[in-house]
């Protein structure tokens, strides 16, 4: 049991650790990294077909998916691992995750203020918290199915 709460905590701030780091990312290195890959989408499963407008919807909806969304839901979930080995009670365990989970999206994007091209914005808090609290939610709706 100390060795996986070990490798969960490892984990939990190593993804932490990497929210924060994309988050001092400049805009322009973003938009550089957005236009690679749909660059590559583009030529290999479109033929060099999409416009500049369908482009621009997929990195802007595969940004918020992916590095908002999933990226959290991904530290949720060894954070709930992690807080699982302590044998806490459900109501401290739930406050303790929740917690760390709502200051983690604020501290991703409190740290944009300072990234060039970059802002904060609350809507990117929320879709952040919503993939970390995603992962108490799957766990409580298995426990109790509707």
């Amino acid at each position: 049991m100390k060795k996986r709460r070990i490798a969960y905590a490892i984990i939990t701030l190593a993804l932490s650790a990497l929210i924060i780091f994309t988050s001092t990312r400049t805009g322009d290195d973003h938009n550089r990294t957005g236009g690679l890959i749909i660059g590559w989408i583009n030529d290999v499963f479109f033929g060099g077909s999409l416009s500049s407008y369908e482009r621009d919807a997929i990195v802007g909806v595969a940004a918020k998916f992916l590095g908002h969304f999933s990226l959290f839901l991904l530290d949720g979930l060894f954070g709930f691992l992690f807080l699982r080995t302590f044998g806490l009670s459900k109501k401290k365990e739930a406050i303790l995750f929740l917690a760390y989970g709502f200051l983690l999206s604020c501290a991703g994007e409190f740290t944009q203020i300072w990234s060039a091209g970059r802002f904060a914005s609350f809507a990117d808090v929320l879709i952040d918290f919503s993939g970390w609290a995603f992962t108490y939610l799957t766990h409580f709706l298995m426990k109790h199915p509707i």
